[in-house]
C-alpha cells in the first residue's frame, strides 16, 4: 500500500501500519465506485503513471481555494469574527451583524438549539432501563446513554425513529423499494429479474411488475392517474413455488411523474407517496442518470412543453446527475424538505428545526 501510495504522488516518511482499503472510483460523468483487477495495481498501468501529475494539480487547485478563503477571512474585523463565532458557539447567530439588516438577534439560525431535548430524551426513555446523561466536564462528548437498573439479554434499550433516511446510490438502482418507507415493493419475479441483471434498470423491472398486478401506469395526467392506481391489486405474485410468504409485499405505486419525466421513483402505496412529494421528492424527480422526459410514451394531456415544468426538470435530472450519488447530499435535500414542511404547517424557525 505505501508503494503504491508513493507511486501516486504520496509523500511519506515511512510505510503504512495496519490494514489498508484500496478502492477505485471514476469521476466522470459523475464519480462513483468501481471494480478493478489486480493488472491495475502493477507499477506500469497507465493511471499510476496519470496519478501523480493529476494529484498535483488537484493541489495546487485546493491551495488555490483555501488562499482565496484565507483572504477573505483577513477583510472581516477580529471583533466581528469573534463576534459572530460566539454567537455561533451558543447557538444563537446575529443575523443582524452580517447583513445589517432589522433582523431579531434571538433569530437561531445555527440549528444548535437545545430546546425541548430533555422531554424528547424522556419520552423515549420512559418504561425503559435508560436514562440520558450529558457529560458536562467534556463538552466533545455531548450525551450519553446510562443504564438505571440491571437488563436482561435480548432486551430493548433505547428504540428511536430516524430524522431521516435514503436508499444508497448504488442500492437504489438494483432493488424496488418504496421511497420513503424503505419496505420492499413489487413482484418477486420483477425483483430477482433485476438483481440478476435480466432487465437493465428499476425503471423496467417496475413496468414489468405492474404489468403482472395489472396495473401499469399508462400516462400521470388527471384523466387517468387515479384509474391506473384503483386497478392495482393489494398484492403481488410470482411464478415460482415457495414464494407464497411473500404474497404481502405490497404492489407498486408509481411516481406521479413516471411518464412525463421518467421517473423511476417507487412507493408502497399513496400515503408514502404524499409524504415524500411534501417533504423533497422533486427536487430529484426525473429520469434515471438525470434525464429529462419519460420512457413511455403518455396519452395524457402533457404538460413537458410549458417552460416551468421544463425548467423544474432539468434542475431535477443535474441534480440527480452530478449530486445524486452523493448519499449525504441525498439525505440534506430530505433535511430541508421536512423543514420547508413544517414551516408550511405553521412551525417556526426554531420549531421546525429542533429535531435535526
Amino acid at each position: 500500500a505505501a508503494a503504491l501510495a508513493k507511486l501516486c504522488g504520496a509523500a511519506l516518511a515511512g510505510d503504512f501500519h495496519g490494514d489498508v482499503f484500496v478502492g477505485a472510483v471514476v469521476v466522470s460523468p459523475t464519480t462513483t465506485n468501481v471494480s478493478f483487477g489486480l493488472g491495475q495495481l502493477d507499477p506500469g498501468a497507465r493511471w499510476l503513471k496519470e496519478a501523480p501529475g493529476e494529484n498535483a494539480a488537484y493541489a495546487r487547485a485546493m491551495r488555490d481555494f483555501r488562499t482565496a478563503v484565507d483572504a477573505k477571512q483577513k477583510n472581516m474585523s477580529d471583533a466581528a469574527r469573534f463576534a459572530i463565532a460566539s454567537d455561533w458557539q451558543n447557538g444563537r447567530l446575529d443575523v443582524e451583524k452580517l447583513s445589517g439588516n432589522d433582523v431579531p438577534s434571538t433569530t437561531d439560525t445555527a440549528m444548535t438549539c437545545t430546546d425541548g431535548l430533555d422531554t424528547y430524551f424522556q419520552s423515549l426513555a420512559d418504561n425503559k432501563p435508560v436514562f440520558v446523561k450529558k457529560f458536562e466536564n467534556d463538552p466533545t462528548r455531548g450525551n450519553g446513554l446510562c443504564l438505571s437498573r440491571g437488563v436482561t439479554k435480548g432486551e430493548t434499550l433505547w428504540a428511536e425513529a430516524p430524522l431521516v433516511s435514503a436508499q444508497t446510490f448504488e442500492n437504489a438502482k438494483v432493488t424496488m423499494a418504496c421511497a420513503w418507507c424503505h419496505r420492499s415493493v413489487g413482484t418477486i419475479d420483477a425483483g430477482l429479474d433485476l438483481a440478476s441483471g435480466r432487465v437493465g434498470s428499476v425503471f423496467e423491472a417496475a413496468t414489468q411488475s405492474m404489468r403482472q398486478t395489472d396495473g401499469v401506469a399508462s400516462g400521470d395526467g388527471p384523466n387517468n392517474a387515479e384509474d391506473n392506481l384503483k386497478k392495482k391489486s393489494e398484492t403481488t405474485v410470482s411464478t415460482l413455488p415457495g414464494f407464497e410468504v411473500c404474497s404481502e409485499i405490497p404492489a407498486i405505486t408509481p411516481c406521479r411523474h413516471r411518464v412525463s419525466r421518467g421517473c423511476a421513483t417507487l412507493y408502497c402505496g399513496d400515503e408514502c407517496l404524499v409524504q415524500h412529494a411534501r417533504k423533497g421528492h422533486d427536487v430529484a424527480c426525473c429520469g434515471s442518470g438525470g434525464t429529462a422526459f419519460g420512457a413511455e410514451p403518455s396519452t395524457s394531456t402533457s404538460t413537458e412543453n410549458q417552460p416551468a415544468e421544463r425548467l423544474a426538470v432539468a434542475a431535477a435530472a443535474a441534480f440527480r446527475r452530478d449530486c445524486g450519488h452523493h448519499d449525504n447530499l441525498v439525505l440534506v435535500t430530505e433535511i430541508v424538505g421536512h423543514i420547508a414542511d413544517r414551516l408550511v404547517c405553521g412551525d417556526d424557525w426554531l420549531d421546525a428545526t429542533k429535531q435535526f
